[in-house]
């Protein structure tokens, strides 16, 4: 025998990711295979993004970004629609011409926030055409640092990224009441307001939190003692339209809560022990406003906080701090039938109720609410 002598072929081509194939074969037709190594990605700079090679784009967090003064962010703002949050404003040129662009988002843990760490992608355009990436404050961490880096990846896969900006809630509401608290213009002044009240609720926040309480946030108020007649003129004597209805349906109602944090949120107690568990699970609550009758939130089963036994909570989330004072209805359907009788609740009945029952949550729950009427008095003027 003269023994086999083999003829070597790629059969496949490796690629950055996948093996390739040597294939060696005799000319009696006898063969045998060997994996050709992964080329693997290959990049232009630590700072790209795309392989040279087959074009795939590797997770940003791989990427080492080049620093860009040019990127910075250098305005701020709040939004107080439906949560209060701490908006970066992103200059338009500095992402005009980008591929893609996010910002990154960092606070250290406080005492309610859920996330220290967030990304915002996907940001559109505000009404005025400026670019703001949001992070989630609650009320008692308003003195609490969040840190906002840019990031622009350009055509060619490039990561550029700004300089760390750093900003608080609070940073923000002693700049609106040096800019406006002696405006001659009645609505800048109704901002330096909304600054003031909002202030005292994150100070009434930090103490029924237990949250930096030692350095609330109103402590350097002190040094400015024109600020002081900024503070809400309207006389605020909470009113409770809570009203359960006759309560004799298969679902009723039995006691309501409100969460104070980043959000604005009422919590409706209800006892659904009349029910099976097939019927709970056709259960929606429809949220409206009393006045114009416009169905505000339907909430599915599914949605529902559990408590104990037969009860569990409705949450009626996201309430805007103007619309405070604005009156809810609350109706139960099981499909289309109505299983419960029609209730009534606002914000301000909470506030009311624990006033009335010396309630440690009444002093953080008035704060809340005068700053609520503070905001509806601002959108009153326009």
């Amino acid at each position: 025998a003269t023994g086999h002598t083999y003829t070597p072929e790629q059969t496949k081509a490796p690629t950055c990711v996948e093996e390739g194939e040597m294939t060696y074969t005799c000319a009696c037709g006898d063969s045998y295979t060997e994996a050709i190594p992964t080329i693997g990605h290959s990049y232009t700079s630590a700072a790209d993004s795309t392989c040279n090679v087959c074009g795939e784009k590797r997770s940003y967090d791989e990427v080492t970004p080049i620093e860009d003064a040019s990127l910075n962010i250098q305005k701020h703002n709040i939004d107080m629609t439906s949560s209060l949050a701490l908006g970066f404003r992103l200059e338009k040129t500095a992402i005009a011409n980008a591929a893609d662009f996010f910002v990154k988002l960092y606070k250290e843990e406080g005492k309610l926030a859920q996330n220290s760490s967030l990304t915002v992608t996907n940001i559109t355009a505000a009404s005025n055409g400026n670019f703001y990436a949001y992070y989630p404050v609650p009320a008692c961490e308003m003195s609490d640092v969040v840190e906002a880096v840019l990031y622009v990846v350009d055509e060619d896969g490039t990561v550029r990224c700004s300089q760390v900006d750093r900003y608080s809630v609070k940073d923000y509401l002693f700049l609106v009441l040096s800019s406006y608290y002696n405006s001659a213009d009645a609505r800048k002044v109704a901002q330096a307001t909304i600054a003031m009240e909002l202030l005292y609720y994150g100070a009434e926040a930090q103490s029924i939190f237990d949250y930096k309480k030692d350095a609330p946030v109103t402590d350097d108020l002190a040094n400015y003692p024109e600020y002081s007649g900024l503070r809400l003129k309207t006389t605020v004597d909470p009113v409770n339209s809570r009203n359960w209805g006759a309560n004799d349906g298969e679902v009723t109602f039995v006691g309501s809560n409100v969460e104070l944090q980043e959000k604005i949120n009422n919590l409706i107690k209800i006892d659904v022990s009349k029910l099976t568990s097939a019927d709970r699970s056709e259960l929606v609550a429809v949220v409206k406003n009393q006045k114009t009758g416009e169905v505000l939130q339907t909430v599915a089963f599914a949605e529902f906080d559990f408590i104990a036994g037969n009860q569990y909570y409705v949450p009626v989330t996201q309430i805007p701090p103007a619309y405070m004072q604005t009156i809810y209805t609350i109706e139960i359907y099981a499909g289309d039938v109505q299983v419960s009788s029609t209730a009534t609740y606002s914000v301000e009945s909470y506030v009311r109720l624990a006033i009335d029952a010396n309630n440690r949550f009444a002093p953080v729950a008035l704060a809340g609410l005068k700053y609520g009427i503070a905001v509806a008095e601002f959108a009153a003027m326009y």
